[in-house]
């Protein structure tokens, strides 16, 4: 699946917008109305916690309202593999291409 642009996405038409204002979003904590824009999650979350989805290049799934809590670096170092330069050069492209495993400075556990 390719990641979608920010940028790219589509509005909702005027009725729909009118609806998404009355909804809130269901990500924990998180109290916003609903996006106004269509793309995954477009029902159930604010413009935020939906860019924050896969698709769009995030760590979330709009199945799990959970998954939007996840953090990019370690909870316990502060440790963020994204800063790696052998990681920086596939950011925008195929995470998959990584061939080392990337480990925690505090354990041996890999990522």
């Amino acid at each position: 699946m390719a990641i979608r642009e920010a940028t790219d996405r589509v509005r909702k038409s005027t009725t729909e917008m009118k609806a998404a204002m009355r909804g809130k979003c269901k990500t924990p904590g998180c109290n916003s109305h609903l996006t106004l824009w269509k793309g995954p999650g477009e029902k159930e979350y604010c413009d935020p916690c939906q860019r924050n989805f896969a698709a769009f290049g995030g760590m979330a799934t709009p199945s799990k309202a959970y998954s939007q809590l996840r953090q990019t670096s370690c909870s316990d170092c502060g440790f963020d593999p994204a800063k790696l330069p052998r990681v920086k050069k596939y950011k925008e492209s195929d995470p998959k291409k990584i061939q080392q495993p990337i480990t925690c400075r505090t354990d041996s556990r890999s990522y």
